[in-house]
């Protein structure tokens, strides 16, 4: 026997124009709850869970939709299976807004069957909710048309889903959280298949992992957007999604006030086809920020900025001590094309800034620029923390940028080597040493670095210094250092009332060989020629300073030339 209620009729001739069902403290309704008919038209249907319990509930109709308003509410004390905004195996339901306060084990703005369509659903879960498993802004397998939204604005949620469970929706998908909401998974796509386009994610709740896009491996995301505003707290975030397709690039922007450990522009075990762009603003805090994904996965072009154009400071690593800024991905198994890493006017950053990824291996060119008044408390390497890049660095400090530490044109570990050639031009105020090659990464081009302004700054002895080549690898081609003059001129400077002061020596070669042994004549650290050229032409002799003298008798070389003022 049939244990459901129906707000409509049967058969498909009956006629309601306005159905109304309550279900109060104490009732328990073991089968299905329909503000729509089985067969008969309802034009509008309110379901009220003011208390009990109901196993389904649906604003829809069990195979008819229903064409006017549909409403279904949630309220506190309740305790339903599964709530669905559509109808249950088919039917057309229009706009239906599901509203949670209860216990529910699952929520879809979009009905059940795949026979089913479900315009403009709207789904909110309120402050004391509590819905233990999903919640959908699409349905379980009927389809949904002209958009989906999904409101959190309290309460708690085991999964968030802008699309549905195993169907996409069609149309504009936004999901926002509120503060005072918490929820473990957030994504902008679907969980086991579907396509979603153009989801807008805000979130100002606690989460613990944020995806632009999909779960599942069939699930298709076309150029998610992801905004953390103030308030939001979040463990992981995602540009792309943990399993699921994401196309047409993807972008994160992390807003005053919002708090997150690590973001990815790519996805946790997925890539992202397209442009990435992450982007840290005034006030925001963010401890790990990686361009490429986490696992595995390919993410083509990647731009990460972390600035302060809101007039305060965009700040990575300060809340949980060093943190760092990657191009490219975490994982061995990611790879990344050719990120761009700009550290904004007044973007500081407590740790280390890499171009490249963190093991994850650049499949071609990396440029990374420190913007003045930037300020960096720790290394900066053009390169890889302990990946390859492929093709080429460019690292850039601007006048007026401050890094205390070290500047690289390549990369950190042994294995993180630069394919080709690197440039360095630091205008800067580097409390450290610069170098054109990486700490202990090969490069196995040439390398180039310019200093036409600024201070490099330190004791005199272990820092202080310039380098044409690395800190403990072999340049396997040439070295160019040119520090006045001729840097001015290669890079277009006009050297006026600049001021360059070098505290320690400058050397056309490298620092000590990979096994930290000085240099051996029988296995050169520069493998080719180098060049240093020191010239103060245009400058005034009381602003142009270097407080030992350009070496090429002590670097580690072959051959250097030098011009010496």
């Amino acid at each position: 026997m049939d244990k459901s209620i129906y707000g409509g009729g049967f058969g498909s001739g009956t006629t309601v124009t306005n159905s109304e069902i309550n279900i109060e403290s104490g009732a328990a309704v073991t089968g299905s709850i329909f503000g729509g008919g089985e067969l008969g038209k309802v034009t509008n249907s309110t379901v009220n869970l003011n208390g009990g319990t109901a196993s389904a509930v649906f604003g829809g109709g069990n195979q008819v939709g229903v064409s006017g308003t549909v409403r279904v509410n949630s309220g506190a004390g309740s305790t339903a299976g599964d709530i669905y905004g559509g109808s249950n195996s088919s039917g057309t339901t229009a706009a239906p807004t599901v509203t949670v306060a209860g216990t529910v084990d699952n929520v879809y703005g979009g009905g059940l069957g795949s026979g089913t369509t479900t315009t403009s659903p709207s789904v909110i879960v309120s402050n004391g909710a509590s819905v233990t498993g999903n919640v959908f802004g699409g349905g379980d397998a009927g389809a949904v048309t002209g958009g989906a939204t999904v409101r959190v604005e309290g309460g708690t949620a085991a999964a968030v889903y802008g699309g549905g469970n195993a169907v996409g929706v069609t149309g504009a998908v936004a999901v926002s959280t509120l503060p005072g909401s918490t929820i473990t998974d957030l994504y902008g796509g679907s969980n086991s298949t579907g396509t979603v386009t153009s989801p807008t994610l805000t979130i100002q709740g606690t989460v613990t992992n944020a995806y632009g896009a999909g779960k599942g491996q069939l699930t298709i995301t076309n150029a998610p957007v992801i905004q953390a505003d103030d308030g939001a707290v979040i463990t992981n975030l995602y540009g792309g999604g943990e399993q699921g397709q994401t196309q047409s690039g993807t972008s994160v922007t992390l807003n005053s006030g919002s708090r997150v450990d690590n973001v990815f522009g790519g996805g946790n075990a997925a890539g992202v086809a397209g442009t990435v762009s992450v982007k840290t603003n005034s006030g925001s805090r963010a401890r790990n920020i990686y361009g490429g994904s986490n696992s595995t996965g390919t993410v083509d072009t990647v731009t990460v900025t972390v600035n302060g154009t809101l007039g305060g400071t965009g700040t990575v690593g300060t809340a949980d001590g060093p943190g760092a800024v990657y191009g490219g991905g975490l994982g061995a198994q990611t790879s990344t094309g050719t990120p761009t890493v700009e550290i904004g006017a007044t973007g500081i950053i407590t740790g280390e800034v890499f171009g490249g990824g963190a093991k994850g291996p650049i499949t071609g060119s990396t440029t990374v620029t420190l913007l003045p008044s930037s300020s960096i408390t720790g290394n900066v390497y053009a390169g890889g923390d302990a990946a390859i890049v492929n093709g080429s660095t460019w690292l850039e400090a601007k006048d007026g940028s401050v890094i205390t530490g070290s500047l690289f044109g390549g990369g950190k570990g042994t294995t993180a080597e630069i394919k080709t050639n690197t440039r360095v031009i630091a205008f800067a105020h580097v409390t450290g040493n610069v170098f054109g090659g990486g700490a202990e990464g090969a490069v196995r081009g040439s390398t180039h670095v310019d200093i036409a302004k600024g201070v490099v700054d330190g004791d005199g002895v272990n820092t202080g210094n310039v380098f044409g080549g690395s800190d403990k690898a072999k340049i396997y081609q040439n070295t160019q250092v040119h520090i006045g003059k001729k840097a001015a001129e290669g890079t277009g400077t006009s050297v006026q009332g600049a001021t360059l002061s070098i505290k320690g020596t400058v050397f056309g070669g490298g620092n000590t060989t990979d096994n930290g042994n000085a240099f051996d004549a029988s296995d050169p650290f520069v493998l080719g020629n180098t060049e240093v050229s020191v010239e103060a032409t245009d400058y005034n002799t009381a602003n142009f300073n270097i407080a030992k003298k350009a070496s090429w008798e002590t670097a580690i070389c072959v051959r250097s030339k030098a011009a010496v003022p």
